[in-house]
């Protein structure tokens, strides 16, 4: 096209200056003038590619940074106001936006396999297991988030990260052996493990009240971490404001009350309402494994927790039979 032009221009030139000389001569003194024509010519044509150029650079641009509904997530023009599929309200979420986010779940996932992030997860399903998680409770979780986030000055963000690991663990009760896995894994010393259940303890009693859903909890922790039962007794002591009795009392007080609704009776056998007799018969007999006093025996276990363990295996036969009479179950 520019050549086009040009041509046109330069024999325009010849006719108007020169009335179509086509001699040496002729040619010879139409150069300086036809260079400065040509000259302006090219700078006018360089200056429009120059503004073609950018804006072909700046759509690629908008269709490499990738503007996505938020609603459907279907990727849109960035110019656009309204989703061409759903018709919502456009709040892009762009490419990088998808990049940071995966940095953070990468992060949240390094800091929940981590001693800090399980220790959160353990306070959050304690809490919890009530039914509910009370403002005392909050302010006890709140300030052992102060203490973890001294160690951990170099996350900004690593107070968010500790509550939404509350928030996705304070209901989740199927994780606590995996959990107590990777809590091994990290080579964990003695005195550590003494201090999680310490705090879950200390968490436990901040209500003065030892709920029956707490101690089954934190014993099952005690359990998957392999930690002494006699060491989570004394601890339970120095919580006890009643000097005359031990917590293997209260532990067979608690589990002695078998009058349970049937909706407890179904979180005895961690079971569902859903789940079918067979799968609910499994749970049972597995818990019956579990806490029967002569595979604990074998392990050469305290006494105390053998005597829990008699006190459990009451309470989940009792669930079971219940059950049973719920759901004509032979």
């Amino acid at each position: 096209m520019f050549f086009k032009i040009w041509g046109i221009v330069l024999l325009l030139n010849q006719l108007l200056f020169y009335h179509f000389c086509l001699k040496p001569n002729c040619i010879i003194s139409a150069l300086p003038h036809t260079g400065i024509i040509s000259a302006v010519l090219y700078f006018f044509y360089w200056k429009e590619n120059q503004e073609v150029d950018a804006t072909s650079s700046e759509d690629n641009f908008q269709k490499q940074k990738g503007c996505f509904c938020s609603n459907c997530k279907k990727e849109n023009s960035c110019d656009n106001k309204f989703c061409i599929y759903c018709g919502k309200e456009l709040n892009f979420k762009q490419k990088n936006q998808n990049d940071n986010s995966k940095e953070n779940e990468k992060l949240y996932n390094e800091i929940l396999d981590s001693y800090d992030g399980i220790l959160v997860a353990f306070l959050a399903k304690v809490a919890k297991s009530d039914g509910k998680i009370s403002t005392i409770e909050a302010k006890y979780i709140s300030s052992i988030y102060d203490e973890l986030c001294k160690h951990r000055t170099s996350i900004s963000n690593i107070r968010t990260i500790y509550k939404e690991i509350l928030n996705n663990e304070k209901s989740n009760l199927n994780n606590i052996n995996e959990l107590s896995t990777k809590f091994i894994s990290l080579n964990i010393n003695k005195i550590q493990k003494v201090n999680l259940i310490e705090t879950l303890v200390g968490l436990a009693y901040i209500d003065n009240e030892y709920d029956e859903k707490e101690e089954n909890l934190i014993v099952k922790i005690v359990y998957s971490l392999h930690i002494d039962f006699s060491i989570y007794k004394n601890i339970v002591d120095k919580y006890s404001t009643n000097d005359s009795s031990n917590s293997s009392d209260s532990s067979s007080r608690s589990h002695a009350n078998h009058n349970l609704n049937i909706d407890e009776c179904y979180q005895v056998l961690e079971s569902k309402k859903e789940d079918s007799n067979n799968d609910i018969k499994k749970n049972y007999r597995r818990l019956v494994r579990q806490y029967h006093t002569d595979m604990l025996s074998s392990k050469d276990l305290p006494q105390d927790m053998i005597k829990f363990a008699e006190e459990k295996l009451k309470l989940i036969n009792s669930a079971y039979e219940k059950i049973k009479k719920y759901r004509g179950i032979k």
